[in-house]
């Protein structure tokens, strides 16, 4: 017989789901306090052994939507003294369940027992062992700010994986609900690789669950000499986040931070490529108001070659007429370098165009090796017609690949 028709006490399971939900709406309605009903539930009389049967059946549902009102179900008949039941449960279905499954399970384990569930995570390894950990630190750090997980992560090897993932969620669980100068002290003296980036990233998206502002708040808040760049790569990583919604309020953001030590490096370039996609006239006007630098110019660049990717007709059209503008030299080189391999002879007339003596040379060798390649006795034309833009190591390579004119 399905799980579905299986029996609570005298209710059908699926009676039981309907009560559970008409439950919580009446609460809503009338004011009552819902905590009363988990009260009750919390002294279920299902042992160990009956809680993991039903969540072993309830696991082998195929259609998922079931499978999570069935469990929903289920979850409030968990209480501290069959908990491991549970985890049993989750032992013997391993391979059929995913962090679907098993997150709510032990976000309600913890909420239960938190050293017993903490315990239990210690038997498990693999995919397994990485997901319930995580979970299991996740939902810890919600109940107490963070303060018993850092208490546990004392106590772990920092040359285990475990330590990271302890850490990690610690990081991540304070985004959600905790004390967030603790994400600055582990983020800190973390080396600014890509594992920092990441735990910064899942960071930032807990924030922005509550509002863009909690994550500008918290960024504003690291100090400017966190070790390790903390700040700098923070404040980037921020305005790519709020651009990618609202770039023109996330230019507002900056500019409003006047000059501060940590708005360097590829903060604009962050913010520059989604800005010139949700309006190419606003995002690069934005981009020129800033003070001339090396990475102004990457922005430019960068920002005009991701624009006449995803949007080529709008990016050609915006281009072709704002590249003569001042300051918008870097976007010569990404026009001239998109088009190098359609028509040759179009980037041709831009890549000479380009400023600097390396970029020009980059522009130039692709379109005339693909010139050569299409009509030899054009780019040679070419090549005459154009020499003072041709560097010698250019034009060595060209005729070390297609022959001098006179042979």
């Amino acid at each position: 017989m399905r799980l579905g028709m299986k029996t609570l006490g005298d209710v059908s399971f699926s009676a039981k789901i309907g009560q559970t939900f008409l439950s919580l709406a009446c609460c809503i309605v009338l004011g009552c306090d819902p905590s009363a009903e988990q009260k009750q539930t919390e002294t279920s009389g299902w042992d160990a052994s009956k809680l993991e049967a039903e969540l072993i059946e309830l696991f082998h549902e195929s259609d998922p939507y079931k499978r999570l009102l069935q469990l929903a179900a289920v979850l409030p008949q968990m209480n501290a003294q069959n908990a491991p039941g549970a985890g049993s449960a989750l032992v013997e279905s391993e391979l059929v369940i995913d962090r679907s499954e098993s997150d709510p399970i032990m976000s309600r384990w913890v909420s239960l027992d938190a050293p017993a569930a903490l315990a239990w995570t210690n038997t498990r390894g693999g995919a397994q062992g990485r997901d319930v950990i995580a979970q299991a630190i996740y939902s810890w750090v919600a109940l107490d700010g963070g303060a018993g997980a850092i208490a546990y992560l004392d106590e772990v090897s920092p040359s285990t994986e475990r330590f990271n993932l302890v850490r990690n969620n610690i990081i991540k669980g304070v985004g959600a609900e905790g004390d967030l100068s603790l994400a600055i002290a582990l983020l800190s003296v973390m080396p600014d690789d890509d594992n920092r980036q990441f735990m910064l990233l899942q960071l930032s998206i807990e924030l922005m669950r509550r509002g863009r502002e909690n994550l500008q708040a918290w960024v504003v808040s690291i100090p400017n000499d966190a070790p390790n760049g903390l700040k700098t790569s923070a404040f980037a990583l921020a305005l790519e986040i709020l651009s990618g919604g609202d770039p023109g309020s996330a230019a507002q953001w900056y500019d409003s931070l006047g000059l501060k030590p940590y708005k360097r490096d590829n903060a604009v370039y962050a913010l520059g490529g989604n800005y010139v996609l949700h309006d190419a006239a606003a995002g690069f006007a934005w981009m020129l108001s800033q003070p001339p630098s090396a990475s102004r110019e990457k922005a430019l660049r960068d920002a005009a070659y991701l624009l006449l990717k995803k949007q080529p007709v709008e990016a050609h059209a915006f281009l072709r007429d704002n590249m003569a503008n001042e300051g918008m030299g870097p976007t010569i080189y990404a026009y001239a370098h998109f088009y190098s391999s359609g028509a040759p002879e179009e980037a041709l007339k831009w890549a000479i165009r380009v400023p600097g003596h390396q970029d020009r040379d980059k522009a130039i060798l692709l379109p005339l090796q693909l010139l050569g390649r299409r009509d030899l006795d054009a780019a040679r034309e070419w090549l005459r017609e154009n020499s003072e833009y041709i560097s010698e190591r250019n034009r060595t390579k060209f005729y070390g690949e297609f022959g001098k004119e006179e042979s």
